[in-house]
């Protein structure tokens, strides 16, 4: 482990979470729920046949630690809201990235 993997561990990832995390449960189709944190933010792509319509997309980003694998389909949930993972787009050293909408 690298001197800056051990910062990340013991000070870093600690202050994501005190600054920008929301607790959260990230309950899979199967399997049992897990307690975790989610960082909140949006992103644009274009979508459409021809790529024609920019769409506002809400994204979670979850510490690989507690959730290394996320599958398209499972829940985050955070207070009363329930989030859908609706595609994993990203799986990076410290966070996988999700692409989510609140269930109805």
């Amino acid at each position: 482990m690298s001197l800056l993997d051990t910062i990340m561990a013991d000070a870093g990832m600690p202050a994501f979470r005190r600054v920008l995390g929301d607790e959260a449960t990230y309950t899979p189709d199967f399997g049992p729920p897990v307690a975790t944190w989610v960082i909140f933010s949006k992103t644009s792509e274009y979508a459409g046949q021809y790529e024609d319509r920019l769409e506002t997309r809400d994204v979670a980003k979850l510490p690989v630690e507690d959730v290394p694998r996320p599958v398209t389909g499972g829940t985050l949930t955070v207070g009363s809201t329930v989030y859908r993972i609706g595609k994993v787009t990203d799986i990076g050293k410290r966070f996988v990235t999700v692409l989510i909408k609140a269930e109805a």
